[in-house]
């Protein structure tokens, strides 16, 4: 019995092929969370684009006289949603792949924050962790200096 067991471990036939079906699944694995990784970064960094137009534009118009709370948070949710290439209306269930934004502006202090999240489910990741769900990023743009003013002289 023993006999046979030592002519296997020295036999080197087929030796590659059982290494690689040993190996295998361990370099799927890896492959799969560089693929994960990659995505993530990918999604985040739109995320990101798309929350600093929207508090650049939404604090532009927090500069404008007579500008209202909604109407910031409005131009900041159209600029959000049209760089993220989704409706807003579209959200069907918190399982959805779709994002959130929110909102909050600090007139007094001519700031706008603009947070974005995203629910992203990973093939892979969720295995290694469960903080890498969801994906957040957040934006803030103030006013620095004064208004613009307009002035229109007039001669006779």
């Amino acid at each position: 019995m023993f006999s046979v067991i030592r002519a296997f471990g020295k036999d080197r036939h087929g030796s590659l092929a059982i290494i690689t079906a040993l190996c295998a699944p361990a370099l799927f694995a890896v492959l799969g969370v560089a693929i994960d990784c990659v995505m993530m970064t990918n999604i985040k960094s739109r995320l990101q684009a798309a929350a600093d137009a929207a508090a650049l534009a939404s604090v532009k118009e927090l500069g404008l006289a007579g500008a209202t709370k909604n109407q910031v948070k409005a131009v900041a949710f159209t600029f959000a949603y049209n760089n993220l290439d989704e409706d807003p209306s579209s959200k069907a269930s918190p399982d959805s792949d779709s994002s959130t934004v929110k909102v909050e502006v600090l007139k007094e202090k001519g700031t706008v924050e603009v947070v974005i999240e995203k629910r992203w489910t990973p093939f892979f990741l969720h295995f290694v962790g469960n903080k890498v769900t969801p994906i957040r990023v957040n934006a803030r743009a103030r006013i620095i200096g004064r208004r613009l003013a307009c002035v229109v002289g007039l001669s006779k």
